[in-house]
């Protein structure tokens, strides 16, 4: 995606029937700056849009709470119109790739990468984006929590391709686990050819996984080929975004994880029932959310598709009230 076009676009559906001179005006300019936001000439930097998205009742704060799914403790006190709260959240996004993977993913050199981590510099609004996207893979998520991605030209064929794959998630979860089967080495190799290939690949009945290609094929996800079939678009999908759907959807995978545990099929199943204090408690719980980040970021940078993985993970409280 290009980021100065998405960025151009959405600060000119932000102006929305305003004028550009009207506009600039609303902000505190004297000059027309609009017109070089939209035209590319210049971009205003993350905290200066922030400031523009709390001028215009926006708050980011709140938004960008939302789009983290979570509330880090850094959130509490953070003011996006400050660089050191923008660089905390780039660095919350970071994780644990290393900015080497950053700066080769979002195209800017690791010198930069660095300086915006650190926040002693600003990213420019398209910078800014393109970060997002490299840490994260959801930057049109990002955009969503101040405009509708639908409403930009650039970004409504993305964004109503990733509606559908969600939808798929929740609708046909096993249709995920089909679309990783297709990347697959051997189902190119010849797999295409074995009509039980796929059913053995992600552990389904011939009935599951029929029911997952028809939805795929109906929804304009997949298509038939000479050489079986292919997916239209192959993506990172998050389903977190609506938390009832995606809490059955961790039901549907979690009960195919016992189903598995119950059969005595191959897995690394266990427990563990311990007394900790409340602060270590805390600790191993940033502990498995470090541990995820590292997992993606394997996954990231694996050469070769040999298997589809199921991670299914469980951290209580046990006196802790539903």
């Amino acid at each position: 995606m290009n980021f100065e076009i998405l960025a151009s676009q959405w600060l000119r559906a932000l102006r929305g029937r305003r004028s550009r001179p009207g506009f600039s005006q609303l902000l505190g300019y004297r000059s027309n700056i609009v017109q070089h936001w939209e035209t590319g000439r210049s971009w205003p930097t993350a905290t200066r849009f922030f400031s523009i998205c709390r001028r215009l009742r926006l708050p980011p704060e709140q938004r960008i709470g939302s789009f983290l799914q979570r509330n880090p403790s850094w959130l509490a006190s953070a003011n996006f119109s400050q660089r050191a709260s923008v660089a905390a959240l780039l660095v919350e996004l970071k994780g644990r790739n290393p900015i080497s993977v950053l700066a080769e993913r979002s195209g800017y050199n690791r010198f930069s990468v660095s300086r915006w981590l650190r926040g002693s510099a600003d990213p420019k609004l398209p910078e800014l984006l393109a970060l997002i996207e490299a840490a994260s893979r959801r930057a049109l998520d990002f955009v969503a929590e101040f405009t509708p991605p639908s409403a930009l030209p650039c970004a409504a064929p993305a964004w109503k391709q990733l509606l559908l794959l969600r939808e798929g998630a929740y609708a046909q979860p096993l249709s995920h686990a089909v679309l990783r089967a297709l990347e697959l080495d051997g189902y190119a190799a010849g797999g295409y050819r074995d009509d039980d290939y796929l059913a053995r690949a992600v552990g389904a009945s011939a009935a599951e996984l029929q029911a997952a290609l028809q939805f795929l094929l109906a929804s304009g996800q997949l298509k038939k080929t000479r050489r079986g079939y292919k997916p239209a678009q192959i993506g990172v999908v998050d389903t977190g975004m609506d938390p009832a759907r995606a809490r059955q959807l961790r039901l549907d995978w979690t009960r195919r994880a016992l189903q598995r545990l119950e059969s005595g099929s191959s897995g690394h199943f266990g427990y563990s029932l311990f007394a900790i204090s409340k602060s270590d408690f805390q600790r191993i719980e940033q502990l498995q959310a470090d541990y995820v980040r590292a997992m993606q970021a394997i996954i990231a940078g694996s050469r070769r598709n040999e298997c589809v993985g199921l991670y299914c993970a469980q951290l209580l409280d046990l006196a802790r009230a539903p």
